[in-house]
């Protein structure tokens, strides 16, 4: 069987999540492919930067992952980091964005397509409460 990761972030800002319409028409947090030499966290980083535009900062201690099956014969992990911005301003970049919501807690968790994201949301969120 074939492994792939990736490396993305669930972003806070002004108690907003960003959610974002990926190409395939699901609704999910920005990630992406980790390329050679990269740490996880500078994947993340950088994902997010290519997808939206944001430079976001990640709070430390809290790291996720969630596995899925993309196509047959691949199994996929996703490293999950949280992350916040002071700013809302998104620029959709690599065409594979096709659009974007900030949305309190409630209304995220109904946006998101796959139960994995909705329970890394939930999880995402307790921590925040909690540091």
């Amino acid at each position: 069987m074939k492994t792939e990761k990736s490396c993305g972030v669930v972003i806070l800002c002004n108690e907003e999540y960003l959610v974002l319409k990926h190409d395939a028409g699901h609704w999910d947090f920005p990630k992406g492919h980790v390329e050679e030499g990269e740490s996880e966290i500078e994947t993340a980083k950088r994902e997010v930067l290519e997808e939206t535009g944001i430079k976001v900062r990640l709070f430390e201690g809290f790291r996720e992952e969630t596995t899925y099956y993309p196509k047959e014969g691949i199994l996929k992990t996703v490293v999950w980091f949280v992350g916040f911005t002071e700013s809302k301003k998104v620029k959709q970049g690599k065409g594979e964005i096709f659009d974007y919501k900030w949305l309190k807690y409630g209304d995220a968790l109904k946006q998101l397509t796959f139960k994995n994201a909705k329970e890394l949301l939930t999880k995402a969120s307790e921590f925040i409460i909690n540091k």
